[in-house]
């Protein structure tokens, strides 16, 4: 007998797919690793989308928000996920660190750095009250 099976094919433990017995089901996610899911992704287009505005407040060229956000952002994201899907354990199994990395990190980068340039007004423009 082998570990997959019988001598004849036949499969044998608890992974045979005939009558009366079961299979493990690799691709289905829970609804709570879903939700888990969206919520890393929230949180990270948040900080993508504050980060960005930080960003753009403190530094004076114009280039200089961009460059950072491409390149501080994803590490604080990075950061970010080892935290909320590693110790925390949110999310389900993605699978493969590229589909991790655009899931969780460039897509939420992408999104904020666009809310806070197209949805935010700019910096300048914003009139912040007089202090006494």
């Amino acid at each position: 007998m082998t570990a997959r099976g019988s001598a004849t094919g036949e499969a044998s433990g608890p992974f045979r797919h005939r009558k009366g017995t079961w299979r493990r089901s690799v691709g289905m996610v829970s609804v709570l690793a879903l939700a888990g899911l969206a919520v890393i992704v929230g949180v990270h287009t948040l900080l993508a989308a504050v980060a960005t505005r930080f960003l753009r407040v403190r530094l004076e060229s114009p280039w200089g928000p961009l460059l950072y956000a491409a390149v501080l952002i994803p590490i604080l994201l990075v950061l970010s996920t080892m935290l909320l899907s590693g110790v925390l354990g949110l999310g389900p199994n993605l699978g493969d660190v590229r589909t991790v990395l655009f899931v969780l990190v460039a897509l939420p980068t992408v999104l904020g750095v666009t809310i806070d340039y197209v949805w935010m007004p700019a910096p300048d423009d914003v009139e912040l009250p007089e202090t006494t």
